[in-house]
C-alpha cells in the first residue's frame, strides 16, 4: 500500500514539475524561454496564454537567412499559427522596436499560406517606415503574395512616388513589373497603372529604374498603348538595357503599338546589328505589312544572331507579298541553325498552294540532318506541292525515316490526302508493324480514307484488331468500315 502511494506521489510530483517552467512564461517573457520551448508552445498550443512571448523568441532569433531568403523561424512561425496567428504577428511588427523582430514578422507574413485582411493592413505602414530595410521587407511580402496584386500594384506605385533609397526603389520597380505581369495576365489592368509608370519612366534619371518602369509597361501588354510614345523614346535611351526594355514592350504591346513603326525602322538603321534582336521581333509583332518593314524583315535574314533571324522569319510569315515572302523563306529554309529552318518550313505551310514554288527547296529539307526539321518539312510539302504524285512518292520514302516523329507526320499527311495517296499502299500496309503506336493508328487510318483501293490491307488491318494498344485497335477497325462501305457504294454505282 505504501509503495503505490509512494509511485502516485512520484508521479504528481513529476506533472506539477513538467508545469513549473510554463507558469513563469505565462506573463510573457520571452527573455526566460528558450527556442524549443518556444517551438514546443507554438507548435502544440498556438492558442495559449505563452504564445505571443514564444512567438518573440522565434522572431527575435531566426534560424538563418532573415527576411532576405528563405526564413526558417518565420516560416514555421507561419506553419504554426496559421491565419489565425495574423493578429500576434501584427501586434509584433507594430509594438516592437527592435528591427530583427520587425522584419521577421514581415517574412512571417510572407510565408503564411493565405494573408489576410489584417495582415495586409500592416503593409502600408511598413512601406512608409523610416527603416529602408522594412520598408523593403514589405515589398517582398507584397510581390510574393500574388493572390493579393489587385491592391498590392497601387500600394507599390505609390510608394515608388515617394521612395529615396536606391535598392528599394529598384525592388518597388521590380515589384511593379512583376506584378504588371500578373494583372495583365488576369484583366485587371487599367489605366490608372500605367499613367504613373509613364510619368516614373519619363523623370527618372536612373538607368536601372528606366529598365524597370519599361519592363513593367511591356507586360501589361496592350493595355499600355498610352506609353507607346514615351516607349518609342526610349529607343534612343542612352542605356542600352532601356533600349532593349522600350523595343521589347512595344513588342509585347503588339499591334496596337503601330505609331512606333518609324521609330523602330529608324532604330534599326542605327543600332549595330548585335543590338538588332528586340527591334526585328517588335516589328514583326507590330506592323510587318507596314510600309519598309518587309525590307528590313529580309536584310534581317543575314544577321549573325539567330534569335534575330528567326523573328524576321516570324514577320514573313504574316507578309501579304507572297512575292516577297516565299523566296526569303526559301533562304531561310536553308539556314545554319535549325530552329530558324523549322520556323521557316512552318511559316511557308501558312501560305499553302501559294508557296508551291518553294517545293524543291523543301524536297531538299527532307534530308536535313535534324529530325525535328525533317518532321516539319513533310507537313510544309503536304500543305504547299500541287503534285500529288511528287508527294506520294517523297512520304513513301520518309515513312521508313529513322525518327519516329518523321514517320508520323508521313503518315498523317498521307492520310490526309486519302486516295490521291494509294500509291502509299504497300508503304502503309507494312507501317502497320511499326514499333510506335501513334503511327500504327495514323497508318489504320490512311488506309481507310483510300476506300476500296485499301482492299489488299484487309488482312493487316484484321490484324491490327488484336493490337496492344486501343486506339491503334479502333482505328483499325473503323478502316475496315470505311474500306468495306466505300466499295458497296462504287458497286452500286
Amino acid at each position: 500500500m505504501g509503495a503505490r502511494r509512494a509511485v502516485r506521489a512520484r508521479g504528481l510530483l513529476l506533472v506539477l514539475l513538467a508545469t513549473l517552467p510554463w507558469q513563469g512564461f505565462a506573463a510573457g517573457s520571452a527573455k526566460e524561454m528558450d527556442k524549443t520551448t518556444a517551438e514546443r508552445i507554438l507548435s502544440t498550443t498556438p492558442r495559449s496564454p505563452q504564445a505571443y512571448a514564444a512567438l518573440l523568441v522565434l522572431l527575435k532569433n531566426p534560424d538563418s537567412g532573415g527576411y532576405r531568403g528563405p526564413p526558417h523561424s518565420a516560416a514555421r512561425v507561419a506553419s504554426y499559427l496559421g491565419a489565425e496567428g495574423v493578429p500576434l504577428i501584427v501586434k509584433a511588427f507594430r509594438e516592437e522596436t527592435d528591427r530583427t523582430t520587425r522584419l521577421e514578422a514581415l517574412a512571417a507574413l510572407r510565408a503564411m499560406e493565405k494573408l489576410t485582411e489584417e495582415g495586409m493592413t500592416v503593409l502600408p505602414e511598413a512601406l512608409t517606415d523610416r527603416d529602408s530595410s522594412i520598408r523593403i521587407a514589405a515589398v517582398r511580402v507584397l510581390v510574393y503574395r500574388s493572390e493579393r496584386a489587385a491592391e498590392a500594384a497601387p500600394l507599390l506605385l505609390s510608394a515608388l512616388g515617394r521612395e529615396t533609397d536606391a535598392d528599394a526603389k529598384r525592388l518597388l520597380a521590380d515589384g511593379v513589373a512583376n506584378l504588371a505581369g500578373y494583372l495583365a495576365r488576369r484583366s485587371k489592368v487599367s489605366i490608372e497603372a500605367v499613367t504613373p509608370l509613364i510619368r516614373l519612366l519619363e523623370h527618372e534619371e536612373n538607368p536601372l529604374l528606366r529598365e524597370s518602369f519599361a519592363l513593367a509597361l511591356g507586360r501589361l501588354g496592350p493595355d499600355a498603348k498610352p506609353a507607346v510614345a514615351t516607349l518609342a523614346r526610349c529607343l534612343q535611351d542612352p542605356d542600352s538595357s532601356v533600349r532593349f526594355r522600350g523595343a521589347e514592350a512595344l513588342a509585347r504591346i503588339g499591334p496596337a503599338a503601330a505609331d512606333a513603326v518609324p521609330a523602330l525602322l529608324a532604330a534599326f538603321r542605327a543600332y549595330r546589328p548585335d543590338d538588332r534582336c528586340t527591334v526585328v521581333k517588335a516589328l514583326a509583332e507590330i506592323a510587318p505589312n507596314a510600309e519598309g518593314v518587309a525590307s528590313v524583315l529580309v536584310e534581317a535574314l543575314s544577321n549573325r544572331n539567330y534569335m534575330t533571324r528567326g523573328h524576321a522569319v516570324a514577320g514573313l510569315r504574316q507578309l501579304q507579298d507572297v512575292r516577297v515572302a516565299v523566296p526569303a523563306l526559301e533562304r531561310a529554309v536553308r539556314d545554319r541553325h535549325w530552329d530558324v529552318r523549322e520556323e521557316a518550313l512552318r511559316a511557308l505551310a501558312k501560305f499553302g498552294r501559294e508557296a508551291a514554288s518553294a517545293t524543291p527547296t523543301i524536297v531538299e529539307a527532307l534530308r536535313d540532318e535534324r529530325a525535328s526539321v525533317r518532321s516539319r518539312a513533310v507537313r510544309s510539302l503536304g500543305a504547299t506541292c500541287p503534285d500529288a504524285g511528287l508527294l506520294v512518292r517523297c512520304l513513301v520514302s520518309t515513312l521508313k525515316d529513322a525518327a519516329p516523329e518523321v514517320r508520323y507526320s508521313s503518315a498523317f499527311i498521307l492520310g490526309e490526302r486519302g486516295r490521291e495517296a494509294a500509291r502509299a499502299l504497300p508503304a502503309l500496309t507494312e507501317a502497320l508493324e511499326d514499333s510506335y503506336s501513334g503511327i500504327r493508328k495514323c497508318s489504320a487510318e490512311a488506309l481507310g480514307k483510300m476506300g476500296p483501293a485499301a482492299a489488299p490491307a484487309v488482312p493487316a488491318l484484321k490484324r491490327a484488331l488484336d493490337d496492344k494498344v486501343e486506339d491503334v485497335r479502333i482505328a483499325a477497325a473503323r478502316a475496315l468500315r470505311l474500306i468495306q462501305h466505300a466499295a458497296e457504294g462504287d458497286s452500286q454505282e
